[in-house]
């Protein structure tokens, strides 16, 4: 077919589709960007959000800034819109109720966002969806464990709560967001005595009401129950206070360590208790998922993009290092 001339992107805290005012996950403040998680890591208040209705909800529900500085559009899964030059569709990403990829649709040519894309099956989203592009836009971040890691993180994470509690002690858990609310439901499930701090309490709520199967909580525990605190609190005088006192065990949880908990090197006890699991796919499900896309190119970012170059190279589809080359300019045969 003839060639196709897709538009520049740059990579510059976030990625910009050149022509438009339209940035995916930016960093910093922007005139109008997408956000594919209600949990990304670096949320900034741009001028315009655009995500997910369930996203909008959980941004609002947890108090976080996007919904209150920002304006929001949003739109349901698998429900095609326009803005302007683009037809925009938003699919599920997996692992997180609201997260979304982007497929964007510009002169006839599909362009896909992953972002926060999770590929093992989780309790609280649907699982990704998979579609055709012509340009996939993938964030290379990949880990080794698989859904049986989880399973067994979540039995010694049980076992060791229930031998706190055995013993008349209260284990003190740490996790982000949405960690925290998956082990709330774990153990809800499980029907062990939970307590959880406000910041916990506010994000269980903000999932029940975009429809998160959730279980019902005891809202009775008494005086011993697992404390869940959320990450953000490992450095106020509350957490140092009950956690210098503390007899039972204090213990990390979540998909990956928080960055505010790894980097304090005082909460030693949290390093010495880790009940880490890692959403990012793994290697050859990541490839197996953009190879299925079909795509022309794909372009990569993010800490295991030449590793994801390679292995993609080896299917015989071409992806491009876009931290390394800071911008792109495709043309597709």
């Amino acid at each position: 077919m003839s060639p196709t001339t897709l538009p520049e992107l740059t990579s510059r805290g976030g990625i910009h589709l050149s022509g438009t005012e339209l940035w995916f996950d930016a960093e910093t403040r922007r005139a109008l960007s997408f956000v594919s998680s209600a949990v990304m890591r670096r949320p900034a208040a741009h001028r315009t959000t655009l995500c997910s209705d369930q996203t909008a909800k959980l941004l609002a529900g947890m108090g976080r800034r996007q919904a209150r500085r920002a304006a929001l559009l949003t739109a349901p899964y698998s429900h095609p819109f326009r803005l302007g030059p683009l037809k925009l569709e938003m699919l599920p990403a997996g692992g997180l109720i609201g997260n979304a990829q982007l497929l964007v649709r510009r002169h006839g040519v599909r362009i896909l966002y992953t972002g926060e894309l999770t590929l093992e099956r989780l309790p609280l989203a649907p699982p990704a969806t998979a579609t055709h592009a012509a340009l996939v836009i993938a964030r290379a971040w990949i880990a080794g464990p698989n859904d049986d890691d989880r399973t067994r993180m979540e039995d010694n994470l049980l076992r060791f709560a229930e031998e706190q509690l055995s013993a008349g002690r209260c284990p003190i858990l740490v996790a982000a967001v949405p960690a925290s609310v998956e082990i709330v439901d774990l153990f809800a499930r499980h029907a062990l005595p939970c307590k959880l701090h406000r910041t916990v309490e506010r994000a269980t709520e903000a999932f029940r009401s975009c429809g998160a199967p959730l279980a019902p909580l005891d809202s009775r525990p008494g005086k011993v129950a697992v404390e869940i605190w959320p990450a953000t609190a490992t450095h106020t005088k509350s957490f140092r206070e009950r956690t210098s006192g503390a007899t039972a065990g204090v213990a990390l949880v979540g998909r990956e360590p928080p960055e505010n908990a790894r980097a304090n090197g005082s909460l030693e006890p949290l390093h010495r208790n880790r009940f880490i699991w890692h959403a990012h796919p793994t290697a050859t499900a990541l490839v197996d998922w953009l190879v299925a896309a079909e795509p022309e190119r794909v372009a990569l970012y993010g800490p295991d993009e030449r590793h994801m170059q390679q292995m993609l190279a080896e299917r015989g589809v071409e992806a491009v290092a876009l931290s390394e080359s800071g911008q792109l300019h495709l043309t597709l045969e």
